[in-house]
C-alpha cells in the first residue's frame, strides 16, 4: 500500500499561481512557512479600526501571504508588517498594497482587544492537560522564535 502524507493549506500552491512568475516547483520548506504563517499570525485590533498583525518571518513572505488574507479577511482592513525587514501589507477592503513601513510609535490597541486577548491566554492556560505538558515537544511544533507576538506565550518563560 502506498500511503503519503498530506498537508492541507489555504494557501493557493505558488507554483499554480498565475500572478507570480513560473519558478517551477518550489521548495517544500517554503511552503511550510507559508502554512505557518497563516497559524502563527495574531491579529490585534487598533483603536484605529484596522488588525495589526506583527511578524519576523525567516524569509520575505508577505508578497506570499497577502493573497491569502485579502481572501480570509475580505471584509476588514488590515496590516501584516515584517518587522524585520521594516515592510507591510496593508488591506482596505478593495485590494493590497507592500510598501516599506517604518512604526514612530507601537499601535493602541481598543479595550475590547486587550479583554480578547485575556480571554485568549486565559482558553490557552486552561485548556492545557498539567500532567501532560510537555514543553520541549511544544518548542518543536511552534519554535521559540516565533512566541514573539502570540498573545498566547506572552507570560511564558523563555
Amino acid at each position: 500500500m502506498d500511503l503519503k502524507r498530506v498537508y492541507y493549506s489555504a494557501f493557493i500552491p505558488v507554483s499554480f499561481d498565475t500572478r507570480l512568475p513560473a519558478i517551477g516547483e518550489p521548495p517544500l520548506l517554503r511552503e511550510h512557512r507559508l502554512y505557518q504563517a497563516d497559524w502563527l499570525l495574531r491579529f490585534r485590533e487598533t483603536q484605529d479600526g484596522v488588525l495589526y498583525a506583527p511578524m519576523e518571518p525567516d524569509h520575505f513572505i508577505l508578497p506570499l501571504v497577502a493573497p491569502h488574507f485579502s481572501v480570509r479577511l475580505a471584509k476588514e482592513r488590515w496590516l501584516i508588517h515584517d518587522v524585520r525587514r521594516e515592510k507591510g501589507v496593508l488591506y482596505d477592503g478593495g485590494g493590497w498594497i507592500l510598501a516599506d513601513l517604518e512604526l514612530e510609535e507601537s499601535p493602541v490597541f481598543t479595550d475590547d482587544e486587550r479583554h480578547w486577548q485575556h480571554l485568549w491566554q486565559t482558553f490557552f492556560r486552561r485548556v492545557a492537560i498539567g500532567e501532560r505538558l510537555n514543553p520541549r515537544r511544544q518548542r518543536s511544533f511552534m519554535p521559540m522564535k516565533y512566541w514573539k507576538y502570540l498573545v498566547e506565550m506572552e507570560n511564558e518563560p523563555r
